[in-house]
């Protein structure tokens, strides 16, 4: 074994050193890139090879053992290894129990006397000196944590939550506005959690809210969603009073007129020879028509099934005019409605054997729907048009919004945070803030909120108390004073009654 650790320019001394100083060099830049590394197996390498030299420089002094009386006790470097590993490991970690895992490394307890003696006296000394790897490491990156309390120290006995307590608290209330939220959310943006208190007057404690769902409560109220569902109702309003609008307007159009009004009829002379000299000026034109369609269509045949009664280039009848003395139900226009609906559906009426001209119209039919379906490949619909409010209605319809009162129904709510009373003492509170692991208590004196304490100032306070520095006693609170003296109030109130 020796053999690794001397060559023929060196011996064990300068190895182990060299060894050392390569640990401890690198163990330190392994400890402080940002990836995850250990620490304790090279403090444990490096007692290990510092216990080393020393056994090396023992057995080089007494190479035959150290003599006590008659008996002669061998010098072995290895057992001096095992207590500078356990002992360096325990002062830098501060740690008692580095003694048990360096038992169950070696696999024997024959030098557990002296590995248990070195690890107190190391521990020990440390503690005066240094806070331990894992201490440092949390100070340096500015970690939250708790010092340990001394308990040598009487301070911490006499120190109670009211003389470090923060005392400028920042609430939220019922009946709140939402203006007055987002006011207590801007100015307060490192809190994330707002005690609630039932009123500014009475400070009573009720709850506290996350700011999370304090902001999620102004974004349903003003944000875009609400925003556009505001529009759309808008929308549907206007279009609402549209319809009314042209509703009416309809009813008043069709309004059926009175059988009894007077309507002015033009002369009847005039009129007739209107008609007359109208009937003049179009009967050879009619008579060209007629003609001409008579000869431009061939004779069908017998067998031919279709219907001879099909009028082709029917012009619409002229619409008799009406004459002064018809009414709105007379007779005459029945007769004239019913000879128009006759002619209009013999012009209509198609062919008995529609097959041929069917076949026809199906490949024309495929063709373009082929053709259409080509093109609607291509073809983009336009996005759906968003309809916002303008600036000016957005600012006046915010303002209009923020000034309503605050609705915490909707929102999730603490109704029992953590709470301490004022005569707290500062072991106490160090007790509970490491056991349950709370980051911040409220400070109420019966009900009524007077404070909070956090982990900041429970670390100040705790390291003020260690160095000796004695923290300020304040007097009792406004608050509590008025409590108590309400309650002094009640209790005679209710002696008075009861006699």
């Amino acid at each position: 074994m020796m053999n690794h650790w001397r060559t023929e320019n060196t011996n064990v001394f300068i190895c182990l050193s060299a060894y050392i100083a390569y640990n401890f060099v690198f163990s330190i830049i392994a400890s402080t890139i940002p990836i995850p590394s250990g620490s304790f197996i090279p403090v444990f390498k490096t007692g290990a090879a510092f216990g080393r030299i020393v056994g090396e420089l023992m057995h080089l002094w007494f190479p035959y053992g150290v003599r006590h009386g008659k008996f002669i006790t061998p010098i072995i470097p290895g057992g001096y290894a095992v207590v500078g590993a356990a002992a360096f490991a325990g002062a830098v970690t501060h740690s008692i129990s580095v003694s048990v895992i360096a038992f169950e490394m070696t696999g024997q307890i024959t030098h557990i006397v002296p590995v248990m003696i070195a690890v107190l006296i190391s521990n020990a000394v440390a503690v005066l000196l240094q806070p331990s790897l894992y201490d440092s490491i949390i100070l340096i990156k500015n970690l939250p944590y708790l010092p340990d309390l001394l308990p040598s120290i009487s301070g911490i006995y006499s120190v109670y939550v009211e003389d470090f307590m923060v005392r400028d608290v920042k609430y939220i209330w019922y009946n709140m506005s939402y203006r007055d939220l987002k006011k207590v959310l801007r100015e307060n943006k490192v809190l994330r959690v707002f005690p609630l208190v039932d009123k500014p007057d009475s400070m009573i404690l009720l709850g506290s809210v996350p700011r999370i769902e304090l902001i999620k409560l102004i974004d349903r109220q003003v944000g875009k969603e609400r925003r556009m569902q505001v529009v759309a109702k808008w929308q549907k309003e206007a279009q609402e009073r549209l319809d009314e609008v042209e509703r009416r307007r309809r009813e008043n159009k069709e309004r059926r007129p009175s059988r009894f009004e007077v309507t002015p009829a033009p002369d009847t002379l005039q009129r007739k020879y209107s008609i007359s000299s109208q009937s003049l000026s179009t009967n050879p034109i009619i008579k060209v028509q007629c003609s001409s369609s008579m000869k431009g269509h061939p004779k069908k045949s017998i067998l031919k099934k279709t219907n001879s009664f099909t009028l082709h280039n029917l012009t619409p009848m002229m619409t008799p005019s009406a004459t002064p003395y018809s009414t709105i139900t007379g007779a005459e226009s029945r007769i004239r409605l019913a000879f128009e609906a006759i002619f209009h559906k013999s012009a209509t009426l198609r062919d008995a054997n529609p097959e041929q001209q069917s076949l026809t119209d199906i490949s024309d039919k495929d063709r373009c729907s082929s053709q259409i379906i080509q093109v609607s490949k291509k073809v983009q619909l336009p996005k759906e048009r968003v309809i916002d409010m303008s600036p000016e209605e957005q600012s006046e319809w915010e303002q209009t919004e923020m000034d309503k009162i605050l609705d915490f129904g909707s929102c999730h709510i603490d109704p029992a945070p953590f709470q301490l009373v004022e005569r707290t003492s500062l072991l106490k509170v160090h007790s509970v803030f490491s056991l349950v692991g709370v980051n911040h208590a409220y400070v109420t004196a019966i009900g009524r909120l007077v404070g909070v304490v956090g982990l900041k100032e429970l670390r100040k306070a705790i390291e003020d108390t260690n160095s000796g520095t004695k923290l300020g006693h304040h007097k009792t609170s406004g608050y509590r004073s008025a409590a108590m003296e309400s309650l002094l109030s009640n209790r005679r109130m209710d002696e008075d009654y009861d006699v």
